[in-house]
């Protein structure tokens, strides 16, 4: 084969391989955005191929130092495709030993391309340094001219280089150390050992994976949960409950909803729970102050408990029994753990052995199928509509197991001392049906059933995940207890962050310091 037609396929492949991470994204991602992108790929394309080296140990070095750029490329298209938008703190929350696990288990055909995409690139960086382009010689013949435009073009590079500068932008707008964070939560958060016993309801508290308000929409969905449309009917539902920055993947919503702080860090917001020692020991959650007034606290999920931390988080703030997939064997699974449908029989077991005991109980859990990007319905569930989105299907069958298990507990023996909660752990992530959720303004799902309650209706109060613990507690008669960000909707007619003015940008900063001075 020609000289000349080896140069151009090469030249060709180069480009293509460069190019891959934004046409990946393309279809996620703003036009201004991709461009930006794209110019820094071909801008990074013109330094390899036109700078020559001969000396293996430099040529061995730029291929080293020229692959980091590369690799940012590839973390960066996989935050579109993973999340639909670039870097920010919950792409890097989930690069945990823990997330990469589940997402071998779930995304295999993906993660390997991903990983065989960052293995080529010294290949691909030390073939274009090493490769006689025509004209290279000529045009730079001298190392220092080489070395000038080099200069020129990596300038270039870091200036208009969007994953690069978001990058930077991520970790240079994060200065505030996990210890003073926590530290000066800790001033302002009091714990009162003192709480006043309340009605002695039992609280059944439901997370709904990824399952907002949008989808209980009939003009986007109709049909879709007949069962949770019937639920609302006789619950108080709180419809305007906003999503912020640090509440917007499972272990943050759990934390912000559970003790109404946000899970703010430096370090991967899934790992710092793992790392630190009971991070939240002096924060006031929602487990801890039942456990005070003798109540039975129990956990129980389809996932690891080991994923993120959760099960230490749980166990340390004021749960007594923590139930994970290690400690419900089932061979009913998928890639993320148990069915719902398997998972709602453990519940349904367990409730009734609180219900035996003669104390009042939490029991809490976390459904699964609805899990991004594309659900997991369980076996034998029925379809919706056509049956082509599988996301769909899963949120069905969910809504029919939740009607079931709801309907189980009503009609137990302690079912008109028992109060229902039924809230989204965060809003539903790409891919999934994100594109018709967000047709109209997304907001978490919170509704609470009260048999002995004449306020069922639907509430427009504006809030955010750190009031849903006070709300709760107001329900079984507990009002004087004290959170951080978080306050009873039952007693005010706004959130506690929106009351005092702070907005979704207070919560980018991800400088708790300036939160709690609004205070």
């Amino acid at each position: 084969m020609p000289r000349n037609v080896i140069r151009f396929l090469k030249l060709f492949l180069i480009f293509i391989y460069l190019t891959l991470p934004v046409t990946l994204a393309f279809d996620d991602m703003f036009v201004v955005d991709r461009n930006e992108w794209l110019f820094s790929i071909i801008i990074l394309f013109l330094l390899i191929i036109t700078i020559q080296v001969r000396n293996q140990i430099v040529l061995t070095f730029l291929s080293l130092i020229l692959s980091v750029p590369i690799c940012i490329n590839a973390a960066q298209a996989a935050s579109y495709v993973l999340q639909g938008s670039s870097f920010n703190y919950q792409f890097f929350a989930h690069l945990d030993l823990s997330s990469l696990k589940l997402a071998w288990i779930a995304e295999r055909p993906r993660l390997l391309s991903a990983i065989l995409y960052i293995i080529l690139a010294p290949l691909i960086v030390f073939i274009a340094l090493k490769t006689d382009f025509r004209g290279k010689k000529q045009l730079f013949s001298k190392y220092y001219k080489q070395g000038v435009f080099a200069c020129i073009m990596l300038s270039l590079y870091a200036t208009y280089n969007a994953p690069l500068a978001l990058l930077f932008h991520f970790y240079t707008s994060s200065k505030v150390s996990s210890e003073r964070i926590l530290t000066t939560i800790e001033t302002f958060s009091k714990f009162d050992d003192k709480v006043t016993a309340g009605n002695n309801k039992n609280l059944e508290l439901i997370y709904l994976e990824g399952l907002e308000q949008n989808y209980l929409d009939e003009d986007l969905f109709p049909k879709l949960l007949p069962r949770l449309q019937e639920l609302r009917k006789s619950a108080v539902s709180f419809t305007n409950i906003k999503q912020y920055p640090g509440t917007s993947w499972t272990i943050a919503g759990l934390v912000s909803s559970q003790c109404a702080v946000p899970l703010l860090s430096n370090q991967g917001g899934n790992s710092v729970l793992k790392k630190a020692d009971n991070p939240f020991s002096k924060v006031n959650c929602l487990a801890e102050h039942l456990k005070v007034i003798g109540y039975n606290t129990l956990f129980v999920g389809g996932a690891s408990l080991d994923f993120a931390g959760k099960g230490r988080f749980l166990a340390d703030n004021g749960f007594d029994q923590v139930l994970g997939y290690d400690e419900l064997p089932s061979t009913l699974s998928h890639s993320w753990g148990l069915y719902d449908q398997k998972l709602f029989s453990h519940v349904e077991r367990l409730f009734g052995a609180l219900a035996a005991q003669d104390r009042p109980f939490l029991l809490s859990t976390l459904t699964l199928d609805t899990h991004h990007p594309t659900g997991h319905p369980s076996p034998n569930c029925p379809k919706f509509g056509t049956g082509d989105s599988s996301m769909l299907n899963a949120v069905h069958c969910t809504d029919k197991l939740i009607g079931e298990f709801v309907s189980n507990v009503r009609m137990s023996s302690v079912g008109e001392n028992t109060v229902i909660v039924l809230v989204s752990d965060h809003l539903a992530m790409p891919k999934g049906v994100v594109d018709r959720l967000s047709v109209k303004d997304r907001r978490l799902l919170f509704m609470i059933i009260d048999p002995s309650s004449e306020l069922a209706g639907e509430y427009d109060f504006e809030a955010s995940h750190f009031d849903i613990a006070p709300t709760i507690l107001s329900f079984l008669g507990i009002n004087n207890v004290e959170f951080a960000f978080g306050h009873s909707l039952m007693r005010n007619e706004q959130g506690k962050v929106v009351q005092n003015g702070l907005t979704q940008t207070d919560f980018d900063a991800f400088r708790i310091e300036h939160l709690v001075n609004r205070f």
